[in-house]
């Protein structure tokens, strides 16, 4: 059988140095000075200004194994954030809310954003104001509680030919509410396109759209 080549399990000082550097060598620390990377040069230190000869006692290299993985995992949790966070930030909310402005002025406040360069606030508020429009135009029912995809969803039944860009829009809105995106725009100028389609589209009636007309 051949022997499986494995780390030492007492490095010497300048070897537990070594481990050390490599560490701190990965692009994820590549960045200014945190109190964890403090933590890592402090250990650094302790490694260079260790007066024990040779390898290090079986105790002391246990220790410094751990203290080693504690702070990995440390700058990992913080790298990555928490699993509560993450899935925070994958939890959608409310389109409208307790918004209460009309379309006209969420269009308008969304041109302002648009104009001072915010792309982000403007792809949110021209959402917003298409959600709004669907609502005026009694194609959604007022729901405040909504969310961009139950939006999509739900406009979708009455503006089949708006089903995948109603869809994209939610997507777009959820990942710039909720997650990293940023928008831009192209974003944006996508959103007022959306919106005027669906100002122009002519929607199909439901079957209680039709019994009201057969009433009248």
């Amino acid at each position: 059988m051949i022997p499986c080549a494995v780390p030492p399990l007492d490095p010497t000082p300048g070897e537990a140095r070594q481990w050390l550097e490599d560490e701190l060598a990965k692009v994820i620390y590549h960045r200014p000075p945190s109190l964890l990377d403090r933590i890592w040069q402090w250990l650094s230190d302790l490694f260079a200004n260790s007066q024990v000869p040779g390898q290090l006692p079986p105790w002391q290299a246990l220790g410094w194994g751990l203290a080693i993985a504690a702070v990995v995992t440390l700058i990992a949790w913080r790298v990555a954030g928490s699993p509560q966070r993450r899935g925070a930030a994958r939890r959608p909310g409310p389109v409208l809310g307790s918004e209460q402005r009309s379309a006209a002025e969420l269009r308008a406040a969304a041109r302002e954003q648009a104009a001072a360069g915010d792309w982000r606030r403007a792809c949110l508020l021209a959402f917003q104001a298409l959600a709004r429009r669907l609502e005026d135009a009694v194609i959604l029912d007022r729901q405040a509680g909504r969310t961009a995809h139950e939006l999509a969803a739900d406009a979708a039944r009455r503006l089949p030919g708006l089903a995948t860009s109603l869809e994209q829009a939610a997507e777009q809105f959820d990942s710039i509410a909720y997650g990293r995106a940023r928008g831009d725009e192209r974003a944006y100028q996508f959103l007022v396109r959306l919106d005027q389609q669906a100002e122009a589209a002519k929607p199909l009636l439901t079957p209680a759209d039709t019994a009201t007309a057969g009433v009248s």
